[in-house]
């Protein structure tokens, strides 16, 4: 994933944002990527800005690669910036569900081949996209369950934040576990549960 945090100046005697500064970083970007990547555009620019920049960064790239291009900039204020950013009026989100979800399975289904092939017993449960992670990787055992995957485990590793991994009971799982230990790689858990609950937890 890359950031493109350009500024975009009035024009001299216009209303308008000058775009030459964000134009020019999407095409300097893209012969650079080289695997599927997400570049995000962080200054604030009028409607249809994201889909010239798509059509620029696609038109530069190399071999191609598929890239995604999506807007997340950041309306703060002049003189009240730290109050815009602890007080929002107003919170907007989006993704590329798709292609998100894909993305997350790849990095997820990655780390577990990896901790397999380092010689431990890895037990998968992925209850959005369990089908497709079956298939790429078979060779994986996988769990219906949450509570089966963690049954008599020494280690729990959050690499999805799907809703079912957030709100994970600690005391629920206490009972199926054989190590209190949990790796939150997605930041998506709250530290001061899972640790008042006697569980190491580490990001």
């Amino acid at each position: 994933m890359h950031f493109v945090c350009v500024g975009t100046p009035q024009l001299t005697g216009s209303h308008r944002a000058d775009l030459s500064w964000v134009e020019r970083a999407f095409a300097e970007l893209a012969p650079y990527l080289r695997a599927p990547s997400l570049v995000v555009g962080k200054s604030t620019v009028p409607v249809g800005t994201a889909r010239r920049m798509a059509q620029i960064v696609r038109g530069h790239a190399k071999g191609g690669v598929r890239l995604e291009v999506a807007w997340n900039p950041e309306f703060l204020r002049e003189g009240r910036a730290l109050e815009d950013m602890l007080r929002p009026d107003r919170l907007v989100f989006g993704v590329a569900s798709p292609w998100a979800e894909h993305r997350l399975r790849h990095v997820s289904l990655t780390v577990a081949v990896a901790v397999r092939e380092e010689g431990a017993d890895v037990v998968v449960h992925d209850n959005v996209a369990e089908g497709k992670a079956r298939r790429a990787h078979p060779e994986l055992e996988y769990a219906d369950t949450l509570l089966a995957a963690a049954r008599d485990a020494d280690l729990l590793m959050l690499l999805t934040d799907w809703t079912e991994f957030r709100d994970m009971d600690p005391h629920v799982l206490t009972q199926s576990v054989r190590q209190r230990n949990v790796v939150d790689a997605r930041h998506a858990l709250a530290p001061d549960l899972w640790r008042s609950a006697g569980w190491s937890y580490r990001t």
